[in-house]
């Protein structure tokens, strides 16, 4: 096999082996934001407020676990031979493994009316686990792409083709819950009322596809993936970059950027588009539009297959047009499809397809843009690409949790039931956070225009 540096164009089979690396991450991920709130809701019959505490507590976690996975595996040598990144990979995978099936069963050593504190310290005990192994995957995968390749339309390749594999993991979740739906839903009479042992049935048999699917995509990572022994001992020879530059580097030396706040800012904004519309979809179309409980999985199966097919058009996109352009039409697409949801009501409901695609299409153009932008931050620094994809990931995570707390601290309904106010609500959530986030982000954007990626000031070249 040969040596991986920079200056090499990927086999096939390498894009697709690191492509599907994430997939486990993405599976889990599309679980937990779209469909945690729900069961926490109506399984576990907790409030709403102490499932945004849950979910803020694994953000948390992830946040603070991200820069710290990234700066241990900038520093850490490989003593094994088996590569750095590869090998935070292989743990943060076994701890998704051990922990994330419990996050949608029931608790099993806990009575079933135990107090809500009792279920709280249950859950937030494995949500910490999983998201350390999450956070160490995502990390030590995104560290991968700077050193695979220095060629910049392949870089936009590797995020487009990884975002592609996000999506299709993000269908067979929405997909496989359509299906254990519409099954169950042709197994009842239309007035028999579900019950909480069917509920749990359908979130453990959807958990169960996520954990072998994501298995099994992770061993064809390692597989496939190599990880090249000088990359992993720090020495960056092979990236074109001399060694008293690499000594001149220092982590702090990255602060000292004024377009790291920049892009950091921009990442964060395009995951907080994303992940907070990704998290009330589903309320959103049960308690505001009102419909049947499929459009849970259909609605977010019609986003996440827009963005598959913006996903493959992007990888053939001509680098010319440019990264802030394709960025802002993003944002374009975000703030239309926001005003088209505003607009609907329960007798319109099923035009919700619209929006749906125009938020998928916009989302997936953020996403893949905005990893692109810090690839070309960091450039040939890949001794310390972990910690700044570490440090994006922070304020990213801190930012998405925070908000979805604070949405479900100051929802009108206290206890797990909904009310009328819940209508308005949620068409609050979806259409005035994603619009204003938009706003900031063109700003931003505005702000990135006269500045040449990549070319830093304090950082030795």
């Amino acid at each position: 096999m040969r040596q991986m540096g920079l200056d090499f164009r990927l086999t096939r089979c390498q894009r697709f082996s690191y492509s599907v690396g994430h997939v486990f991450n993405d599976l889990c991920s599309a679980m937990w934001f779209t469909y945690l709130l729900i069961f926490m809701r109506d399984v576990v019959k907790l409030s709403n407020a102490s499932a945004g505490y849950l979910l803020l507590w694994g953000q948390v976690v992830d946040a603070l676990c991200t820069p710290v996975i990234g700066y241990c595996s900038d520093k850490m040598r490989d003593h094994f031979g088996y590569g750095r990144r590869k090998t935070w990979h292989a743990i943060g995978t076994l701890s998704v493994v051990v922990s994330f099936p419990f996050l949608f069963l029931r608790p099993l050593l806990l009575p079933d009316d135990a107090l809500e504190t009792a279920l709280i310290v249950y859950y937030a005990c494995f949500i910490a686990v999983f998201q350390f192994g999450w956070a160490s995957t995502q990390v030590s995968h995104l560290a991968l792409i700077p050193q695979l390749t220095s060629v910049d339309r392949e870089k936009v390749q590797l995020n487009a083709f990884r975002n592609a594999f996000t999506v299709l993991s993000s269908v067979t979740v929405y997909g496989s819950a359509w299906f254990l739906l519409s099954a169950d839903s042709s197994d009842r009479e239309e007035n028999q009322p579900e019950t909480l042992s069917i509920q749990t049935l359908q979130f453990k048999e959807l958990m169960v596809i996520c954990v072998v699917t994501g298995a099994l995509f992770s061993v064809i990572f390692h597989l496939g993936t190599p990880e090249s022994k000088s990359n992993s001992d720090n020495s960056s020879s092979d990236f074109g970059v001399s060694n008293s530059s690499t000594l001149a580097i220092g982590l702090l030396d990255w602060f000292r950027e004024y377009q790291f706040y920049l892009i950091a800012l921009m990442y964060m904004c395009s995951r907080l588009i994303v992940n907070v519309s990704q998290t009330y979809w589903p309320l959103y179309l049960m308690d505001s539009l009102h419909l049947t409980k499929n459009f849970i999985a259909i609605v977010p199966l019609v986003i996440f297959s827009s963005g598959f097919v913006m996903s493959l058009l992007m990888t053939q996109m001509n680098p010319s047009t440019g990264q802030k352009a394709i960025c802002f039409l993003g944002l374009l697409l975000t703030v239309v499809s926001c005003t088209a949801m505003w607009l609907l009501t329960k007798d319109n409901a099923i035009f919700v397809l619209i929006p749906a695609v125009l938020l998928g299409t916009g989302g997936c153009i953020l996403l893949i843009t905005s990893l692109s932008m810090t690839a070309d931050l960091i450039g040939k620094h890949t001794e310390s690409s972990a910690f700044v994809f570490g440090t994006m990931s922070f304020v990213d995570k801190l930012s998405s949790g925070t908000s979805i707390a604070l949405i479900q601290v100051f929802h009108p309904c206290k206890s797990s039931k909904c009310c009328p106010d819940c209508e308005w609500y949620y068409r609050s959530v979806m259409v005035l956070l994603p619009t204003g986030v938009a706003a900031v982000s063109i700003c931003i954007l505005l702000a990135l225009l006269p500045i040449k990626i990549g070319r830093l000031r304090w950082i030795p070249r």
